[in-house]
């Protein structure tokens, strides 16, 4: 998937895909469950967008944004929305994309 966890993020030591961080011990399985989530609800929204189902695709890009803001889940919770019309949400998150470049 996509949003894998590449550092603790209290520590920065690199994850190696045991749910307890190695340095520091902080339990990595909430985080670690949001972001499968993120990753569920963006391929969600993407078979959404090949099915034509917009107004499915913006509540699953919505959720994906909820639970991870990257540049990616801006880009496809923009997307979603210009394919639903919604000029203005579609606006804002545009800066909030460029902001971020």
């Amino acid at each position: 998937m996509t949003n894998m966890l590449t550092h603790c993020p209290a520590c920065k030591a690199k994850y190696t895909g045991i749910p307890l961080c190695r340095r520091c011990g902080l339990d990595l399985v909430a985080l670690i469950s949001v972001l499968q989530q993120a990753d569920v609800h963006t391929q969600k929204a993407l078979q959404a967008f090949l099915e034509h189902d917009f107004v499915r695709m913006l509540t699953h890009a919505r959720r994906t944004l909820s639970l991870r803001r990257t540049p990616n889940a801006l880009q496809l919770t923009a997307c979603a929305a210009l394919l639903n019309q919604d000029f203005r949400g579609a606006l804002g998150l545009w800066r909030q994309i460029v902001r971020k470049l």
